[in-house]
Formats: structure tokens, C-alpha cells, sequence
């Protein structure tokens, strides 16, 4: 028994909006993951000057002879901005954040490649989707294949953003809200 045209156009529909969902879902990951390194980063940093700050002032009391507590905490500060910076030379953030990035600035046109293709389907025939689809698959797993794994945390986050903030969309009053007032469907005040 042979398949219909039309239950093969459902399957290839069904395939490609499996697909665009998984790069939302890879997209939204890296943005959440850039979130997290910006702030680690931040933190680090702040960590380091603050741990400078102490150090120094520390290190100028024992010069003053101030005891042997200013000594000790002098040390201890010393040290422990020692092995923060020890610990930041090996992992190289910037770089990481570069990366996600790079991976989210190839994966954004795919993504609305993805919805373009879905948006004209009815009006494709189905040897232009699949060439179309095939493009698409190729392109994502090169994508793919150069992208910086994200972390569990910022899978999760990726899923409360899209499932319950619905981040990657807009309703239609913000929608309307972005266009200029002759464009607008609602007279929105």
C-alpha cells in the first residue's frame, strides 16, 4: 500500500518543525549560557579587585608594623588571590563567551529560515522542501559541529524561558506595539 502525498507532506511538516524546535531550543541555550558567563566573569573579576584591595592594604599594615593578625590575613588574601588567578588562567571565559555567541549569530538565520520554510510549505512543492530542509539540516550540524556544549543549568533555563515565558515570541498587542502607529492592527493607547 503506497503513501498519499498529502501524509507525506504531514511527516515532512512534522520533520521540520521537530527541527525548528530543537534550534530554538540550541539558540536559546547558548544565549542563556552566554547570561551565565557574563556574570561569572563579572563576579570574577570583581572578586579579584576586591581581594587586590584587601591584599594591598594588608600588606601596607605588616609594612607598618601592625601584628602579627595583619600578617596572617595579608598571607591568607594574598593566597587566595593567587589561586583565583591561577584558577582564571585556565579557563579562558571571554573565549568561551565569544564562542556561544559565534553560535548564536550562526544559528539565528536558520532558525528563521526554519519558520520562512514552514510559512510558505503549502505553497512549495515537496521536492523544493526537502531541498530546502536538507540545506537546512547540513547547515545546523555544521553549526553544530563548531558549537561550545552549554550546561545543564542553562538547558533548564532555556526550558522555562521557552515553555513558560514564551521568550522567543510576541503576543499580538506586542507585536503591534513595535510597529509604527499607521501599521498597527489595534488602537493600542
Amino acid at each position: 500500500m503506497a503513501i498519499s502525498s498529502q501524509d507525506n507532506q504531514e511527516k515532512l511538516r512534522s520533520q521540520i518543525l521537530n527541527s525548528y524546535g530543537k534550534v530554538c531550543y540550541s539558540l536559546t541555550s547558548h544565549e542563556k549560557e552566554i547570561q551565565y558567563l557574563v556574570k561569572l566573569e563579572r563576579n570574577i573579576k570583581l572578586l579579584q579587585i576586591l581581594l587586590s584591595a584587601i591584599s594591598a592594604g594588608t600588606i601596607i599594615s605588616v609594612i607598618f608594623e601592625k601584628g602579627i593578625k595583619a600578617t596572617v590575613i595579608a598571607s591568607i588574601v594574598s593566597s587566595s588571590l593567587l589561586i583565583l588567578n591561577s584558577i582564571t588562567l585556565k579557563f579562558d571565559i571571554s573565549s568561551d563567551i565569544i564562542r556561544h555567541k559565534n553560535s548564536t549569530n550562526k544559528l539565528w538565520p536558520i532558525r528563521e529560515e526554519y519558520l520562512s520554510l514552514l510559512t510558505d510549505f503549502n505553497d512549495l512543492e515537496v521536492v523544493e522542501i526537502r531541498s530546502k530542509r536538507d540545506n537546512l539540516l547540513y547547515r545546523t550540524s555544521e553549526v553544530y559541529s563548531d558549537s561550545p556544549k552549554t550546561s545543564s543549568k542553562s538547558y533548564k533555563e532555556t526550558q522555562k524561558a521557552l515553555k513558560v515565558e514564551e521568550e522567543q515570541f510576541f503576543t499580538n498587542k506586542e507585536l503591534d506595539q513595535l510597529l509604527p502607529p499607521e501599521l498597527r492592527k489595534n488602537d493600542i493607547k
